[in-house]
């Protein structure tokens, strides 16, 4: 089982990373939406972790000021990958972020499997975090899960 993290802190979520593997799945980090659909579309993955806001230089504007919409951006793109990528664009999603704003939630909503796959990262998130892996990881085990 394969997932793709999309984050730009990777430290952030150590936690996360090491369930995921504990849990026998083998991890690729990215940090840029760019690098995620490269990653995306040459590798086949079961699926994506994606971190809404990424905070790298290439997202800032002039003042500094972080691009709100690089997540959603990128959901959007993953959910309409071509024929020619190993990724398939139903692949499950689970977005996280520290913050997201009721109009970006709502969209995301709407490119997700449910609410439950998106994650505001909380003191719960491990807790919420390792049910929603173990869930998952589930579904792969399970063969009627296809």
């Amino acid at each position: 089982m394969r997932a793709l993290w999309v984050e730009d802190e990777p430290r952030t979520l150590l936690h996360e990373r090491i369930t995921l593997r504990n849990l026998g799945w083998n991890v690729t980090h990215v940090s840029t939406a760019e690098d995620a659909l490269a990653q995306l579309r040459d590798t086949a993955f079961d699926i994506v972790l994606l971190d809404f806001i990424l905070a790298v230089d290439r997202y800032r504007d002039q003042r500094g000021h972080v691009d709100p919409d690089v997540g959603l951006s990128l959901l959007r793109s993953i959910r309409s990958l071509g024929p020619d990528s190993k990724t398939q664009p139903n692949v499950i999603v689970l977005a996280i972020s520290a913050v997201v704003s009721a109009d970006r939630r709502n969209e995301a909503l709407r490119f997700l499997e449910s609410d439950r796959f998106l994650l505001v990262k909380s003191m719960y998130t491990n807790r919420v975090f390792d049910t929603l892996a173990q869930e998952i990881t589930a579904r792969f085990r399970t063969p009627d899960s296809h």
